[in-house]
């Protein structure tokens, strides 16, 4: 299988205060991986880093080729998306196809068509015409997804995909990346990964420093030393539930 990005013991930060220290990766064609981790651990940050978007104070970010920097779809967190803004959802996945080179190609027909198709299946082509403000949480993040894959890209990254959808929302957006990733790589960073737990092929875990572990290695000690507190495994996956006692406190 073949390799598409390297990270190779990259070091980054914010000022002058470290973020990851030492990160190493390498992500593979059809990878699922799973990146978890505490608030502030830098989750949000490496995706950054191999998007592109910051550049590494030490180490390298390595792609397999350069054209696959254009080959990469995002998704960023619901929360920071703006729904507010007055676009319909036709021409905010239309935008997924924009690149520096190429900044009126969704307006030609065979964009358009693009478009459509990617539409059609997240389910939304009923609602192309709509202002993205009149979409539901769980509408919006497939619209969302549609956009980040319009391009066709090679590799997507999905930040907090679930946080803010409901059940439903949820295994409808659990089918759709399983059948994606019979194509394509996907990396999803997650404060709950129940809802990717028969599907996930690696788990990597980040705060400062980071640590992959393919399926069925993660254990109660490695989350301890994660989270810096005792977590208690669930026999029907791979969540966890912080106790209360932890740090000399309750919580």
């Amino acid at each position: 299988m073949k390799s598409l990005v390297r990270i190779e013991n990259v070091t980054f930060g914010y000022g002058d205060h470290p973020v990851l220290e030492g990160v190493t990766l390498e992500i593979m064609e059809r990878d699922y991986i799973l990146v978890i981790g505490p608030n502030g651990g830098g989750k949000t940050t490496l995706l950054k880093l191999v998007l592109g978007i910051e550049k590494p104070w030490s180490g390298a970010v390595v792609l397999a080729e350069e054209s696959l920097r254009e080959r990469m779809g995002y998704v960023p967190q619901y929360a920071t998306f703006n729904r507010n803004f007055p676009i319909t959802v036709f021409d905010m996945v239309g935008t997924g196809l924009i690149t520096g080179g190429n900044y009126l190609s969704y307006g030609k027909q065979s964009g358009r068509g693009r478009v459509e198709e990617m539409l059609h299946k997240v389910g939304l082509y009923e609602k192309r015409r709509e202002r993205v403000t009149d979409l539901s949480g769980g509408q919006l993040q497939r619209a969302l997804i549609a956009r980040a894959l319009v391009a066709d890209p090679v590799l997507l990254f999905l930040d907090e995909p679930t946080a803010s959808i409901d059940i439903t929302a949820q295994t409808t957006l659990r089918e759709f990346l399983d059948d994606m990733n019979s194509r394509i790589a996907i990396v999803v960073v997650t404060h709950d990964p129940t809802p990717f737990a028969r599907v996930y092929k690696h788990i990597l875990c980040v705060n400062g420093k980071s640590f992959l572990h393919g399926r069925g290695e993660l254990d109660s000690h490695d989350l301890e030393t994660l989270y810096g507190c005792p977590v208690e495994l669930l026999g029907h996956g791979i969540p966890h539930t912080l106790l209360r006692e932890h740090n000399g406190g309750e919580q």
